[in-house]
């Protein structure tokens, strides 16, 4: 494989994995009030 790629791939995973993690912290903290966006936002989009 690749060097390169590799190392891309990892950042991606990286970025994906903190991702993951920012967006988990943030449903705990914010909770209900989340579902009620989630539910506005799936509105807008239909």
């Amino acid at each position: 494989m690749n060097k390169k790629l590799l190392i891309g791939c990892g950042i991606a995973i990286a970025l994906v994995v903190c991702v993951c993690i920012c967006t988990f912290a943030v449903l705990l903290l914010m909770g209900p009030q989340i579902g009620n966006v989630f539910s506005q936002i799936t509105r807008d989009l239909r």
